[in-house]
């Protein structure tokens, strides 16, 4: 099943390249390849619930983003719905849905504000100074490095990810259970939970750079 994927995938991509700036068909191709890397390749348990599948397809979105738009400007920059809409046509696995994908969006994003997060307070020795970051859209604040828990993940684990993610700093070996932050906050009457790990200690000249795309401005 993975080489089947996989050669769909490396199939998918060398037809993509052969056919230039052919806008409707590039798109297509595109589409089944994303299908192939993001969708085909999910465990079984992600088809029970499409709050979980959204999470996939969220990802496939910051994939066609970055990496395809930026590389062929021909293909038309989507927000999340339209572009969940058009890969639930390309899709075998989703096509059925085409009808509900405004209905699972609409979930997904009830169910994504109540998704736990972690994150790190990280400081200087003396304590007076601490490391904030910005997101990459223009209405985006300050704020300390965090993010939604996977799956499976532990606390900690998330928090040095996200933090290492963000920031290019691995804290694994700085965070201690006992020096916490925990906030829960009400979102339109859903409740999620903020849980910030205090690193402290951390020379000031420490070269911070993120290690993702288009998140951290």
């Amino acid at each position: 099943m993975c080489n089947n994927i996989s050669n769909v995938s490396t199939v998918a991509q060398t037809q993509y390249e052969k056919m230039g700036h052919d806008r409707s068909s590039s798109l297509s191709l595109v589409l089944e390849d994303i299908a192939a890397r993001f969708i085909l390749t999910c465990p079984d348990e992600e088809f029970e619930s499409f709050e979980r599948l959204f999470f996939q397809i969220e990802a496939a979105h910051w994939f066609y983003i970055d990496n395809c738009v930026e590389s062929d400007p021909s293909l038309p920059n989507m927000g999340l719905k339209e572009f969940a809409r058009r890969l639930f046509q390309h899709c075998p696995m989703l096509t059925k849905f085409q009808a509900s994908v405004e209905a699972h969006l609409q979930k997904f994003s009830q169910y994504k504000v109540c998704v736990p997060v972690y994150g790190g307070i990280i400081l200087n020795a003396a304590m007076d100074k601490c490391l904030l970051v910005k997101g990459w859209s223009k209405n985006a604040t300050w704020g300390f490095p965090k993010g939604k828990v996977n799956k499976n993940e532990g606390e900690m684990a998330c928090a040095a990810r996200e933090v290492y993610e963000e920031v290019g700093f691995d804290t694994s070996h700085l965070i201690n259970e006992e020096d916490t932050i925990t906030a829960t906050i009400n979102n339109n009457d859903n409740e999620q939970t903020i849980k910030l790990y205090i690193i402290a200690g951390v020379p000031e000249d420490t070269v911070f750079e993120t290690q993702t795309r288009k998140e951290i401005r």
